[in-house]
């Protein structure tokens, strides 16, 4: 479970937009799939109520059931919570992150958010990169603040500037999710 907390602060979740997913492993020479739904995605992973019980000890698969989600692709199989009837939470962690992107694009929002929208700039003076979470301008807000307050010997222009690039930073976030 340690290992689970630290991979949700690296990768940036994403809300999917389409929920059905197909899994598949193989066991033995037959491939076997099973339907699940898409609780939260990212480039790290997925995390996934699966409706047919899948073994912890294969290599697992996952599709989008839409036709341009890039295929088949690879992950890991980390169990969170397994129940004796009904959908069993899994996390699966994609083994080669570069594989993910077109699958990202399909499932989430996050293909219609270009880089060059509008509050990059404020992203960037907050010394951030686009995607980042609400919680990461929040705490360069923060840091910014404490550094550049007029108080602490900052100019007033800069820290004007600095609180509507955190207001825009925020609110570019909120409309992610």
């Amino acid at each position: 479970m340690g290992g689970m907390t630290g991979e949700r602060r690296k990768w940036l979740r994403h809300e999917p937009r389409e929920r059905r997913v197909y899994l598949g492993w193989w066991q033995g020479e037959t491939f076997r799939t099973t339907t699940a739904r898409l609780r939260d995605v990212g480039r790290g992973g997925a995390t996934v109520e699966a409706d047919g019980l899948v073994p912890e000890d294969v290599s697992a698969w996952i599709c989008s059931v839409l036709d341009d989600a890039g295929g088949w692709i690879e992950t890991a199989v980390r169990p969170v919570f397994r129940r004796p009837r009904g959908p069993h939470r899994l996390r699966l962690v994609f083994r080669d992150t570069s594989a993910t992107e077109a699958f990202l694009d399909a499932v989430t929002l996050r293909s219609r958010r270009p880089t060059d929208a509008p509050g990059t700039e404020a992203i960037e003076l907050l010394g951030l990169k686009w995607p980042c979470s609400a919680d990461e301008v929040r705490r360069a807000f923060h840091t910014l603040a404490l550094r550049d307050h007029p108080d602490q010997g900052g100019t007033t222009e800069r820290f004007v500037r600095l609180k509507e690039a955190y207001a825009t930073a925020m609110s570019r976030c909120r409309d992610l999710g």
